[in-house]
């Protein structure tokens, strides 16, 4: 072939001219370079999305607590309470503030703050469930939740009775 041999893939190239031969290492030495920055910045990257990741699920979830606990913790919470009915309730439309006072699972009351207008239905529902953060005293929720009564359920007069 009068001087022309493959060497590494490469065809065609005569000897001693610079191309991927044994004792050209400049070329290898290039492409060695080349291929470590790309493994660090896919390894940072990959890292970084899966901190990202943790970040991001650890930050939103929300601790389903009491109001006693809510005060310790000072971060977002979900507490579950009923509406305490002799307690006022209003809505301020000029500042679009629903306020009223809750009761949770341990029989503690809190005024509770919500940014938004009252819920449908929330005069007929049996629980409610706000997620938000206690400041200075007051429950400042992001989200209400309502439980209303089912209008699937069946009264007791509706219900089977057992057989003897």
């Amino acid at each position: 072939m009068g001087g022309y041999f493959m060497v590494f893939g490469s065809p065609g190239k005569p000897l001693g001219s610079g191309g991927t031969q044994p004792g050209n290492s400049r070329a290898i030495r290039r492409r060695s370079t080349i291929m470590k920055p790309r493994y660090i910045i896919g390894g940072v990257i990959a890292v970084l999305c899966f901190a990202g990741s943790l970040w991001f699920v650890q930050s939103s979830t929300i601790e389903y607590t009491t109001i006693s606990k809510a005060e310790e913790l000072k971060k977002r919470v979900t507490v579950k309470g009923i509406w305490k009915k002799s307690a006022d309730m209003s809505y301020d439309s000029k500042n679009n503030v629903f306020r009223f006072v809750m009761t949770d699972d341990e029989a503690r009351e809190v005024p509770v703050e919500y940014q938004g207008s009252k819920p449908n239905n929330f005069e007929l529902a049996e629980s409610i469930v706000v997620k938000g953060k206690m400041e200075n005293g007051i429950f400042v929720a992001s989200d209400i939740l309502t439980k209303c009564p089912s209008k699937y359920e069946g009264t007791n007069s509706m219900k089977p009775t057992a057989s003897r």
